[in-house]
């Protein structure tokens, strides 16, 4: 019995086992086996518009500076003490024309003024006096002077008439100045203008040489734009091959939004700068501080009032954009689908096919071309990764076909 127990307790495990491996092996043995497909080659998806030709609105562009149009050092023409400085006259401060900036003490000039003119009254006095005189002389002479011998001019007393009359003449030209100079207490802003900077404080003894302020009009500022030398025949320019300078657009950047001056052409510099070589032009922008909008309430505005603008600060890069016309028959096409400078891919029967174009002008976001692509050709927009010749592409059913690239 104990010899079947202990044969029982050695088979029994390895009965256990053998069952196991067998199940095992029939398990594997009846397992589905997956059927192998041919992978298919995923052809890459490419957004595309068709192409049209047409007139183009084109225009030069270039970077330029906005300067000073005009700007003027404020130095008083007589000398004294400042009585009076007005509250505009502050860096920042915006000056109407004709309004007072200092005023100068005129005590003396006053004084001068009033001396000159009991001056103008004394010689007009002896003047008086003096062509009584001469006629008293003149009568005496007809009594007397029968004496051809002796200079009639002498005895009727020509010679001190005439400089009573010098006499007057010196008095009244005294007068005029002091009163000049009276006025010149007075100092008022010559045009509309912006204070840039101020040395000018009450009590100050000023002269000649004082630099008080410094004024810059606020009716036009100008804008130096670096233009390339072959695109100054597309250009009007006053003086130059015109006499009605070119329309300009003056774009400003403002974050991620740009605001639009009109201005025009007025002029072109006689050197070249001294980076890039490029030609010198000078536009004319008018109101570049937006100081003389008038209330309006277009647009759905109930407070009479225009948004506030963005002003044309001096100092400012902006992008110029002049009006150079329309060119027919021209293709535009997006900056972003150009490869190599020059290089474009269209859409043939489902595969991509290299393009050399020619490009004939040059915009911020696209450029506008005279061949290599034809009327009706499908562009693809954007660049494809590791596009050939040849390659098979899908287009987007959402392509802008029939659109501008």
């Amino acid at each position: 019995m104990n010899v079947f127990k202990n044969v029982m307790r050695v088979a029994l495990p390895l009965l256990i086992v053998a069952l196991g491996v067998f199940v095992a092996q029939r398990l594997i043995q009846s397992k589905p086996k997956a059927k192998r497909n041919k992978p298919v080659a995923k052809a890459p998806l490419v957004q595309t518009s068709i192409v049209r030709a047409g007139a183009q609105d084109v225009a030069v562009e270039a970077q330029g500076t906005v300067r000073a149009a005009r700007t003027l050092v404020i130095q008083p023409q007589v000398s004294g003490q400042l009585k009076w400085v007005s509250d505009s006259l502050i860096p920042g401060g915006m000056i109407k024309k004709g309004a007072t900036l200092v005023k100068i003490d005129a005590s003396d000039y006053t004084l001068n003024v009033k001396e000159q003119r009991t001056g103008v009254a004394n010689a007009s006095a002896q003047l008086d006096i003096e062509q009584g005189q001469q006629a008293i002389a003149a009568k005496e002479w007809e009594l007397f002077g029968k004496d051809r011998s002796k200079d009639a001019s002498l005895a009727l007393r020509k010679p001190q008439l005439a400089a009573a009359k010098v006499a007057l003449e010196a008095a009244q030209l005294r007068l005029s100045r002091a009163k000049l100079n009276l006025s010149r207490t007075v100092i008022k802003a010559p045009f509309n203008a912006v204070v840039q900077r101020e040395n000018a404080e009450r009590g100050q003894l000023v002269g000649p040489q004082s630099q008080l302020a410094t004024l810059v009009g606020t009716d036009t500022f100008w804008v130096q734009a670096a233009v390339p030398l072959d695109r100054l025949t597309e250009l009007s320019v006053p003086g130059y091959n015109g006499t009605d300078g070119s329309e300009v657009e003056v774009v400003q950047s403002v974050g991620s939004s740009s605001v639009r001056r009109k201005a025009r052409v007025i002029g072109l510099l006689g050197e070249l700068n001294g980076v890039g070589r490029l030609a010198q032009v000078m536009i004319e922008v008018d109101d570049p501080l937006d100081l003389q909008k008038k209330p309006s309430t277009a647009e759905g505005e109930e407070s009479g009032q225009l948004p506030p603008q963005v002003p044309l600060l001096l100092g400012s890069f902006v992008r110029v954009e002049f009006k150079a016309g329309q060119r027919k028959n021209l293709i535009e096409i997006p900056r972003t689908s150009i490869t190599n400078g020059d290089l474009v891919y269209v859409v043939e029967d489902g595969k991509l096919a290299a393009r050399t174009i020619e490009i004939q002008w040059r915009r911020q976001d696209s450029v506008l071309v005279s061949s290599g692509v034809n009327p009706g050709d499908e562009l693809v927009l954007g660049k494809v990764s590791q596009a050939v010749d040849g390659m098979a592409v899908r287009t987007s059913k959402d392509s802008t076909k029939g659109g501008k690239p």
